[in-house]
């Protein structure tokens, strides 16, 4: 749905065709371009969304405004998805619900850290603790130079 939202300007000024299928060929030559200067190329995917504002729902529960879960189902976002993981022919990607998500169940906090600063961002706080607890760099690197 959002790439039909979105306009396209060309070079020449031109409106282009937002359809996903010209999107993934200009992705799929911006990659080869950026490899053909030696550097590796990893897609990060977008966060686990639920449609709510998961940071304001943490904070209301942190001020003690609210005692419900900000956790969500998952998947819920098909087409995000589905675009990016067409993408896997021109890139290595790396999917964000596998470190925020267990099964269907998102997590908006792990280990008392806040995840999320809003409905699709990652805090501070969240990206530098999954990052570290994760691996990213090391993750990140491998998967970058698996491609070159």
């Amino acid at each position: 749905d959002w790439v039909e939202k979105e306009q396209i300007v060309g070079e020449d000024g031109s409106v282009l065709d937002p359809d996903p299928a010209f999107l993934k060929a200009q992705f799929g030559e911006t990659v080869r371009k950026i490899r053909d200067l030696g550097v590796g190329v990893v897609l990060v995917s977008p966060t686990p969304r639920s449609g709510a504002d998961i940071g304001r729902c943490l904070m209301r529960k942190a001020q003690n405004k609210s005692a419900k879960s900000c956790s969500f189902a998952f998947p819920n976002d098909h087409y995000s998805n589905d675009f990016v993981q067409s993408l896997e022919d021109h890139v290595s990607v790396y999917w964000l619900q596998d470190d925020i998500c267990e099964g269907t169940n998102c997590r908006a906090e792990i280990d008392g850290k806040m995840i999320y600063r809003d409905s699709g961002h990652l805090s501070k706080e969240g990206s530098a603790y999954l990052g570290k607890t994760r691996g990213w760099h090391d993750r990140m690197k491998t998967l970058a130079l698996s491609t070159l």
